[in-house]
């Protein structure tokens, strides 16, 4: 489970090494960097580290590496969650919806939640709600601890 950069390096670990894992839970995180640096010229990754993506990169080979989307054939019946705000303006929300879109194309279980008005960071209370439930399910621990958020 991870969130932002933690949620791609969660769904990584699950493709790379699926009979290591029994599922990944990914929020707001990065499904393939190709079209990530592509639509968002100015990331850290284009701007800092020389990241940018086009046909004569030199890192073509490693972007296809590191995309989730070519691994996905390797997974079975594993847990995915991809949580994902829908005003999300560091990683577009296009990321896991896409992800979401290609695994139930290619029969694979996914979990699509779409976290609606909010952006990179959650505000609303009833989205750490959501997010508490939700992890509390994907660890089998439902209704163990209250996710009731004070006033």
């Amino acid at each position: 489970m991870g969130n932002s950069y933690g949620g791609y390096l969660a769904l990584k670990l699950l493709v790379d090494k699926p009979s290591a894992y029994a599922g990944a839970f990914s929020i707001n995180g990065v499904a393939d960097w190709t079209t990530m640096l592509t639509a968002l010229d100015t990331s850290i990754f284009n701007v800092l580290f020389g990241g940018t993506v086009g046909d004569t990169n030199a890192n073509h080979a490693l972007y296809a590496n590191a995309s989730i989307y070519n691994n996905v054939s390797d997974l079975s019946n594993d847990k995915v969650i991809l949580m994902h705000s829908d005003k999300d303006m560091t990683i577009p929300f296009r990321q896991s919806n896409g992800l979401a879109t290609f695994m139930t194309q290619n029969n694979k279980p996914v979990e699509l939640i779409t976290m609606n008005g909010e952006d990179h960071v959650f505000k609303k209370p009833e989205s750490f709600k959501t997010l508490c439930e939700t992890t509390l399910k994907f660890v089998g621990k439902s209704g163990a601890v209250s996710c009731e958020i004070g006033q």
